[in-house]
């Protein structure tokens, strides 16, 4: 999920005891603590620095790989708890910084809800890395919602006011922390409950169990979903309002194929395409058109549609090969229809379309 959210909940958890326990400074530790694991994005330099090869597919690899692995959560805990400690122990000096026990514990449970949240999302997150390299995703929350991350940041700052305008403000601190956490985990809930209605949504519309069924909340928001389906080479697209009744059609049902021609086959050959498609956790669907003497495929990663209902992903892999099937190029990169200039307002109006009755 989007950094905020992930130190905001950070935050809360430090509501849930340990702000109380250990001292003022425990919300700001534990916000920054559940970042942490997203500092895996400067892994370029790294990798430069020791001479390992390095480039936008290798980036997919290591963001939201090692660094959110539920093995490394305890270390990266030891180490966040030490420097805590020694920050602790610079600003107070004629008595000890705090009892370790509580600060680890704190940075434990902050740091883990980091790879727990991105696991909500649909972008996918290696919770067992380096054992294995699987992309677990429940699809139930945006990478950016602007209902969740209020929640967070009200309970944070009723916890603040509190102990401004209160004395004796632990106990009370104490029960707001666990009510705002609680909104969080309904709210998560509420986003499982509507995945699955929406893919029901849109299998009493194909009047089909056959197929790959799945749905991905649009950004803002649970309560608007792309909804897919693929069944061999076809797709099913569709925007689904779970808060419409079943029996309301979707406001577009959009079907497109999946080119699996020679070219996409020797695309779909290439290493980097294997990597995305891995990303996608195997959601691609493949576009091809000729041009001249080369031959131009593109992957879109059918997560993430241009619209909630659109065919088209918002972004993908292209890849143009020449006649005897040698790679020209390979690159990721936006729509293609946003790269030849598609106004920012159809993308504006399509969401304030988004919550319009069908």
């Amino acid at each position: 999920m989007d950094p905020l959210s992930q130190g905001l909940l950070g935050a809360v958890s430090a509501q849930l005891g340990f702000r109380q326990k250990i001292g003022k400074d425990t919300t700001w530790f534990a916000g920054l603590a559940a970042t942490t694991p997203d500092l895996d994005v400067f892994s370029g330099p790294i990798y430069n620095l020791l001479n390992i090869p390095y480039d936008e597919f290798t980036e997919l690899v290591t963001h939201r790989g090692l660094s959110h692995s539920l093995f490394f959560v305890p270390i990266i805990a030891l180490i966040t708890t030490a420097i805590w400690w020694q920050c602790r122990k610079l600003v107070i000096k004629d008595r000890p910084p705090g009892s370790l026990k509580w600060m680890y514990s704190c940075m434990f449970v902050a740091i883990l809800t980091h790879p727990l949240l991105d696991w909500c999302t649909s972008y996918g997150t290696q919770l067992l890395a380096p054992f294995s390299r699987q992309r677990f995703a429940l699809d139930i929350v945006p990478i950016i919602d602007f209902i969740y991350t209020p929640i967070l940041l009200l309970t944070i700052l009723t916890c603040a006011i509190i102990r401004i305008v209160k004395k004796d403000s632990i106990k009370i601190t104490l029960v707001v922390g666990w009510i705002g956490f609680g909104l969080s985990l309904a709210y998560l809930t509420c986003g499982y409950v509507f995945h699955e209605k929406a893919i029901s949504h849109l299998k009493y519309h194909t009047n089909s169990e056959q197929g790959s069924y799945n749905a991905y909340p649009f950004l803002g928001s649970i309560f608007v979903w792309r909804t897919t389906c693929q069944n061999n080479n076809q797709w099913i697209t569709a925007r689904v309002n779970v808060l419409h009744p079943k029996e309301s059609s979707p406001t577009k049902i959009n079907v497109s194929q999946n080119i699996d021609n020679q070219w996409a086959q020797e695309a779909r050959n290439l290493e980097q395409i294997k990597i995305f498609d891995w990303f996608t956790n195997y959601h691609l669907r493949a576009d091809y058109k000729k041009e001249l003497k080369r031959h131009i495929i593109y992957f879109h990663d059918m997560r993430y549609g241009l619209f909630p209902e659109s065919s088209e992903s918002l972004w993908g892999t292209q890849v143009i090969l020449d006649t005897l099937g040698n790679c020209i190029s390979i690159n990721r990169t936006m729509n293609p229809r946003l790269a030849n200039g598609f106004s920012a307002g159809d993308l504006a109006n399509s969401i304030l379309d988004m919550n319009q009755s069908p």
